[in-house]
């Protein structure tokens, strides 16, 4: 499993990923130089088996 995450969606900056949630603990705070304009992705260091991520990004249609 990667550790970086495809965002789904375009985007225009990197504060257009403003928000991570892993289980029910917000974990926005590690989004911050961890997101990839060129390949439209979100490094997020370690992922879990199994861990329930969500990243909210406002798209672009």
């Amino acid at each position: 499993m990667s550790d970086k995450l495809g965002l789904g969606l375009s985007i225009e900056s990197v504060g257009d990923v403003f928000k991570k949630k892993v289980g029910k603990e917000d974990k926005s705070l590690q989004i911050s130089g961890n997101v990839d304009m060129t390949y439209g992705t979100l490094d997020c260091a370690i992922i879990a088996e199994n861990e329930d991520t969500t990243i909210w990004v406002r798209g672009r249609l």
